[in-house]
């Protein structure tokens, strides 16, 4: 995410269904990002996108 640091980011590993991933979340800009990436591949899995402008 351009613009976004190491302190917007929070990303931990995480086994589902057998496979191993990583599971994480961007807080940036009044944005929220939820990604799911393939630990093995480097594939991204999921990508979802929710606005909270003026919630913080």
């Amino acid at each position: 995410m351009p613009g976004a640091t190491a302190n917007d980011v929070r990303i931990h590993l995480d086994y589902d269904d057998g496979r191993v991933e990583y599971e994480g979340t961007i807080y940036y800009n009044g944005t929220e990002y939820e990604f799911t990436i393939d630990a093995y591949s480097g594939v991204i899995r999921e990508w979802d996108v929710e606005s909270h402008q003026g919630w913080w």
